[in-house]
């Protein structure tokens, strides 16, 4: 090989693996953190995920949460128990009341 084909083929081949190293790490990235193991974060995974980016309720205030329960109760219709489980992701509030359970 020619010293200057020699030189492409190696530069071509640097580019090529910056360009696969990087796609990697975009999908390594975007890659949702795994879910914590409650039987209220499994029904996230099952439930909620199949429409819609997964909720992060522990982001939210307790008041967003149940009224974000409230909003998919009118569109989706899970077992009572599930609805339940979902509503203990509500954080305590300031007086460390535990969360009713949404629509009650």
């Amino acid at each position: 090989m020619r010293p200057r084909a020699a030189s492409r083929a190696a530069g071509s081949a640097c580019l090529l693996l910056l360009a696969l190293g990087c796609a990697a790490g975009q999908r390594m990235a975007a890659a949702p953190a795994a879910p914590e193991a409650t039987p209220a974060h499994a029904i996230l995974a099952k439930r909620c995920a199949n429409c819609h980016r997964l909720p992060e309720p522990a982001r939210m205030s307790r008041d967003r949460w149940l009224r974000a329960l409230d909003r998919m109760r009118r569109r989706v219709r899970l077992p009572e128990a599930e609805w339940d489980t979902l509503a203990t992701l509500a954080a305590a509030d300031s007086a460390g009341a535990a969360a009713p359970a949404p629509g009650r």
